[in-house]
């Protein structure tokens, strides 16, 4: 259902990417940052129907993300920690 003044798939799309350019990042740094793979960030940033509309937080991350001045970027880590999976 459409709703005037909502934000559509496209928007989002088209809001993630040029947040995304804006950011300086590569694609493998951000999936690290969202603890993604690189090929799921490289389908939120292409065009095709099977890629989906990148989610909420994805964008919030880089809302947040280009706000930050350089010196707070530099001390975020470079990917999430993988902590080991307890044994069942």
């Amino acid at each position: 259902m459409y709703i005037p003044g909502m934000n559509t798939a496209a928007d989002d799309q088209r809001e993630f990417e040029l947040l995304f350019k804006k950011s300086g990042l590569e694609q493998k740094q951000l999936a690290g940052l969202l603890g993604k793979t690189p090929v799921q960030v490289n389908r939120w940033l292409t065009e095709r129907k099977d890629s989906g509309a990148p989610p909420f937080y994805a964008i919030q991350f880089l809302r947040i993300y280009v706000m930050l001045p350089a010196s707070a970027r530099a001390h975020l880590p470079t990917r999430i920690i993988s902590y080991p999976k307890k044994a069942a």
